[in-house]
């Protein structure tokens, strides 16, 4: 396994099982030099991070802080899951090193990409004596959330914002005392915001958002099916805590949707693990209602708990659910219902947090 990520290979299935099979032979890893006559050495029972180290890669440097990324990945995992590797397949990315350590740090909601993106400026601007002109990054991150109102535009909105960002980090490349350090952590910067503009075509979404303490992602995933559509926010903040919620569209059918000429229903559950963070979704919660009133969407149930989505076991079910809803709305002939409301109210839930 260690050969294959050194060598950047393509984490395949066949290529990992041909890695296993060698290791079920005694874990072997071999060492052959240019004046290669025999085995130089064998060693046993290592660690995939030793192995990784161990790999033959262009230059010392070259996986500093892969190794770094990759030693914390491991002390945080969870035994028996793969968590970054299935989130890959779920979203159709390849599995390399670099994917990788960006699924791992969306999963965790690491907002620490954006934060580096805005050193880079300050560097920038401090180098130019541009400070009073203001940020170009907060102006971007402005544009990107104000595209948040429907898919098309916020999948554009990603890929907008990759190659604005890109623009910065250009800018940042040339200025003085730039070394080649800086140079590949710019460079693994430009692959991690592509790779989350890719997952945009997922439906699924990290978006940043500029508080008073600095940079925080607001995650955002929308499922859709046949009959009903689901939205899963998430967002951590200093000063509410953790917020997150579930918004699920389902169609209404016959007499309900003939009884008040609505279009399809919307309930929700959000979590809050602060008293102030339930406040902050009794209001977001106002706020949505009005909305899909306004709209004349049915606005149903929409309860505000404290506590985390997590530990009470997700709301309204897994993916898996919806999939048995999804399939059981078929077989009544309902057509693949549109998600356009869920991304209003993902909008408001993120203006809401920032302000």
């Amino acid at each position: 396994e260690g050969y294959l990520l050194g060598s950047d290979a393509l984490l395949t299935m066949e290529n990992l099982l041909k890695a296993v099979r060698s290791g079920k032979k005694g874990f072997m890893d071999y060492k052959i030099d240019e004046n290669f006559s025999g085995v130089d050495a064998l060693q046993k029972g290592k660690s995939i991070i030793e192995q990784i180290k161990a790999a033959p890669y262009e230059s010392p440097e070259s996986y500093e802080e892969t190794m770094q990324a990759l030693e914390g990945a491991e002390q945080k995992a969870v035994p028996g899951e793969n968590r970054a590797a299935d989130f890959l397949k779920e979203t159709h990315q390849p599995v390399t090193v670099s994917n990788l350590l960006e699924a791992s740090a969306v999963l965790q909601e690491d907002a620490g990409i954006y934060q580096k993106l805005e050193d880079y400026e300050k560097e920038i601007t401090r180098e130019k004596e541009l400070e009073a002109e203001g940020s170009r990054l907060e102006e971007y991150v402005m544009h990107l959330q104000e595209s948040a109102g429907d898919e098309i535009s916020l999948r554009e909105g990603m890929e907008v914002f990759a190659r604005q960002t890109e623009e910065i980090l250009h800018d940042a490349q040339g200025q003085e005392g730039v070394g080649e350090l800086d140079i590949r952590d710019m460079q693994q910067i430009c692959r991690g915001i592509r790779f989350r503009a890719a997952l945009s075509q997922e439906s699924r979404y990290q978006i940043p958002v500029k508080l008073e303490e600095g940079y925080t992602v607001m995650n955002l995933t929308v499922r859709r099916g046949t009959g009903q559509a689901q939205a899963e926010i998430s967002v951590e903040t200093k000063e509410y805590g953790r917020l997150e919620a579930v918004f699920v569209k389902e169609q209404e059918t016959g007499e309900a949707e003939a009884a008040d000429g609505a279009k399809a229903g919307v309930r929700g559950s959000l979590f809050a693990e602060s008293e102030g963070g339930t406040k902050l979704l009794e209001g977001i919660t106002e706020k949505i209602q009005e909305k899909l009133r306004n709209a004349g969407v049915v606005a149903e149930d929409m309860t505000v708990m404290r506590g985390s989505r997590s530990r009470k076991g997700g709301a309204y079910g897994t993916e898996n659910g919806a999939g048995t809803a999804a399939a059981a709305a078929k077989k009544e002939g309902q057509q693949e219902i549109s998600t356009g409301e869920l991304y209003q109210i993902a909008k408001i839930f993120l203006e809401t947090v920032r302000k």
